[in-house]
């Protein structure tokens, strides 16, 4: 009996030395991974709150990014939704042999969903206009004092002097659809997805594509200013 004992406790020992446990939503390792050094806000995430679901705040290059992150080794994700093939891929016996956005199927290391996530948007994040000149005499029809002033979709955001009723963003998905665009892809600007698009347009068919006003006028215009 104490024998048994003996070799439980060995056995207890061999495997704790193997596999310590994982922090939940632990970090991956990104040593030696260049990332951006310059801050981008599509890109680079602040805190927690940022990143979607399954993935954290954690450190990449010269910032942080929104990782792929994994549960007590348990990598989330499914082998039946796998992204890629397993030619050419690592071979593996289990989870904690493969990258964090990746499971071990069938003996390999399998990306499963993407390493990086965009983070996500403040909802009706106002638009950069930076360095965009707007009206400096206030316009009651067109420069808003509150939110109450603007329609659905848009905004009381800085323009120029004074504020206006912007297009706004909602978690990086742009309102409006590629069906009712307002202007043809001719000299348009090429794009992969929405947030490479102005927040009054889409990424239509590969290209940036006017789907409703950038801005719009005020609802119950202000007279007595």
């Amino acid at each position: 009996m104490e024998v048994v004992q003996i070799l439980c406790v060995f056995s207890v020992i061999a495997l704790s030395k193997a596999f310590k446990l994982a922090s939940t939503d632990s970090c991956p390792n990104t040593d030696g991974i260049g990332g951006f050094c310059v801050f981008d806000p599509s890109k680079n995430c602040v805190n927690q709150d940022q990143c979607p679901s399954g993935y954290k705040c954690c450190p990449y290059g010269c910032g942080s990014q929104c990782l792929a992150v994994t549960v007590n080794f348990h990598h989330l994700g499914s082998c039946h939704a796998q992204m890629t093939g397993t030619l050419g891929a690592k071979s593996c016996g289990h989870d904690q042999a493969c990258q964090t956005n990746e499971k071990c199927c069938s003996g390999h290391c399998v990306a499963v969903r993407k390493f990086s996530a965009f983070k996500l948007a403040s909802t009706d994040s106002c638009p950069n206009t930076d360095g965009i000149v707007g009206i400096c005499v206030f316009d009651p029809s067109r420069n808003c004092v509150n939110q109450d002033q603007c329609p659905s979709g848009y905004k009381c955001c800085p323009y120029g002097c004074g504020s206006q009723c912007l297009a706004v963003t909602v978690n990086f998905q742009h309102l409006g659809s590629c069906h009712a665009h307002m202007t043809g892809t001719l000299g348009a600007k090429s794009c992969g997805h929405d947030q490479a698009c102005q927040t009054n347009e889409k990424c239509c068919s590969g290209h940036c594509v006017a789907v409703r006003k950038f801005s719009v006028n005020v609802l119950n215009p202000i007279t007595n200013q």
